[in-house]
């Protein structure tokens, strides 16, 4: 229901916000991001006096004071021994209050549903009701305690949307719209409502029914700003360039630096092939970008969750040659760059950025990780150590400055500097992790074994280090049983992740139960169909299922994935030794027919 736009902030009846029996205030829908928020006031509820009987006053004034959630178990306590000596409603009321407050739903509810039995017409009460069985996820009962509430005071706008909200999470469209149209009878400019019903048509498709209906909002609240992003964005559908940008001018009249509408207005002329009119729209937003900086990181976010990056680079491009010299724009420059797979571009507008920017110490990081992705590991080197050299307790340049050694394939340098940054925090699992791995690529499987340990030692539920630890037991054919304990206590922590599961297959793999080895490996192929491990282990299986033909399959399948060198040999080693077996069947069989073909004759 939320739209990027939002006209509402979600009504929310939150249990934790209702302490207070004497006001209970919603937060209703934001119109043109202005909060307009109405409070219900419920009925008057007398407090406390002197003249309650025995000590009810009493436990009353120490329950106030023990009124938080270090003493939540005294403040109930005091209040139902109020409760109990003096049965008024204000005292119910404040300890189903103060039930709500610890989550104890169902006490509260046993409270407020025996007040309504007593006085059914405590509209508060039917509130806090139906706040609960929201809270517990029961819409049906939630819903039928706002409408016994409405009918209590039919004229509260904030309940028909309450209700309408909760039809349309329930996915009850029709009943929404029920509500809506409701509102609409006893409050005809309800532009909230024309705005909501507006919403659903247009989600429907409907679209001339909700231009109708946004229409109708503009008329009833003409400073409002979202009717009109919802009709051009039918227009935008409908593809009525005119309406479009008429459309996108009324909110400039009304909004001139409304960055919004120009990040929008400039993408859709792009679209359409008018690169100048979406040139001179972008440039709009320069000297807005001059006064508050930060702004592009919003215009950089739009074009990045849409996928937008051949305009998010014709729109930075064009505000860059503006600007001249924008930190912000060379660096979301580059991360477009990228996502266009243009690497060099995007190493060029890192190196722009200055280095007492914000953004300069990730623009470096980008630029190490794409010279390490071109192979260039000795200048992704250098840029990290050289900001090592002015942040030296920066663990994550740790774990990058390694990761390249390790792809590099020196070992050695890799070791010491996961040492080095275990030496500022010895128990950070990340860097004990990746020493573990690095000393299993160096062949020292020992080591590697006793790094993963410390990694469990100090955090027991890891279930990368889990299942490293167990899947080294079980490939090389040792404590199975306990490498089984360890990968099964991942796969809770994990159970959708195909490579904790593949390693259990392996476990039964290496213990000859290859039936039940191919049920979890199936299942992990499932998860990660493309994993060239965990193909050619399915491959495996099948050859000791005696099933060449699909063994040679999953083999075909894991060499197409497999890019090391080393692995790929061993591959098609298995391919070979299955071709050769079957020529040497072939061959077996017809020497048997040639025998019997002479003895015959």
């Amino acid at each position: 229901m939320t739209q990027s736009y939002c006209l509402i902030q979600k009504i929310f009846l939150g249990l934790i916000c209702i302490i207070c029996t004497s006001c209970i205030t919603y937060q209703t829908h934001e119109i043109n991001k202005k909060n307009t928020s109405t409070s219900i006031e419920p009925p008057a509820i007398e407090s406390p006096q002197f003249s309650l009987p025995g000590n009810a006053y009493y436990h009353y004034m120490e329950s106030q004071l023990c009124k938080s959630d270090k003493k939540m178990i005294a403040y109930i306590d005091h209040l139902k021994k109020a409760s109990k000596m003096d049965d008024t409603v204000y005292l119910k009321k404040e300890l189903a209050n103060a039930y709500i407050k610890a989550k104890e739903y169902l006490k509260a509810l046993e409270i407020l549903e025996n007040i309504t039995l007593q006085s059914p017409d405590h509209f508060d009460t039917w509130l806090l009701i139906g706040g609960i069985y929201q809270a517990m996820g029961n819409m049906e009962k939630s819903i039928s305690a706002y409408e016994t509430a409405l009918m209590l005071k039919p004229d509260k706008e904030n309940i028909y949307l309450l209700i309408a909200e909760l039809y349309q999470k329930n996915e009850q469209i029709d009943a929404a719209k029920d509500i809506y149209n409701r509102l609409i009878e006893i409050n005809p400019e309800s532009h909230i409502a024309y705005f909501f019903l507006g919403q659903i048509e247009k989600k429907q498709g409907h679209f001339d029914i909700a231009i109708k209906h946004f229409k109708k909002v503009c008329q009833l609240s003409p400073k409002t700003l979202q009717p009109l992003f919802e009709l051009a964005h039918i227009y935008i559908k409908q593809n009525k360039v005119k309406k479009v940008v008429k459309t996108f001018g009324s909110i400039l009249k009304k909004d001139p630096d409304n960055t919004q509408v120009m990040i929008e207005l400039g993408s859709f002329y792009y679209q359409k092939g008018y690169r100048k009119k979406a040139g001179k729209t972008f440039l709009g937003i320069v000297k807005k970008l001059k006064k508050y900086p930060q702004l592009i990181k919003k215009i950089a976010a739009h074009f990045y969750d849409k996928k937008q990056n051949d305009i998010a680079v014709f729109a930075l491009e064009t505000m860059q040659k503006e600007l001249i010299q924008s930190n912000g724009i060379s660096y979301y420059l580059g991360i477009h760059y990228e996502e266009n797979k243009q690497d060099d571009k995007a190493l060029v507008s890192y190196q722009q950025i200055e280095e007492q920017s914000e953004y300069f110490e990730n623009a470096v990081l980008r630029m190490a990780y794409l010279l390490q992705k071109k192979g260039d590991f000795q200048k992704a080197v250098e840029l990290i150590e050289d900001l090592i050299a002015k942040t030296p307790d920066d663990i994550e340049l740790y774990l990058f400055l390694g990761s390249i050694h390790e792809e590099a394939q020196e070992y050695e340098k890799a070791e010491n500097t996961f040492k080095n940054g275990l030496a500022i925090d010895d128990t950070n699992y990340k860097l004990l992790f990746r020493l573990g791995v690095v000393y299993d690529k160096w062949g020292k499987k020992e080591s590697s074994m006793a790094q993963m340990k410390r990694v469990i030692e100090f955090h027991p539920n890891n279930a990368n280090a889990l299942n490293y630890l167990g899947y080294t037991y079980a490939d090389t054919g040792i404590r199975l049983d306990e490498a089984e304990t360890l990968i099964r206590k991942a796969l809770k922590q994990k159970p959708n992740d195909g490579y904790i599961m593949d390693s259990l297959g392996w476990v039964y793999f290496k213990r000859g139960l290859y039936k039940e080895a191919e049920t979890f490996l199936s299942k992990a192929i499932t998860m990660v169909p493309e994993d060239p491990i965990i193909l050619e282990h399915m491959g495996d299986v099948y050859v000791k299922l005696n099933q060449p033909r699909i063994a040679l399959n999953y083999y075909e399948k894991a060499l197409k994935f497999q890019k090391e060198v080393k692995n790929r040999q061993s591959i098609e080693k298995k391919i070979q030794d299955i071709h050769s077996t079957t020529n040497q069947s072939k061959n077996g069989k017809n020497n048997q027919l040639i025998e019997i073909k002479s003895n015959s004759n």
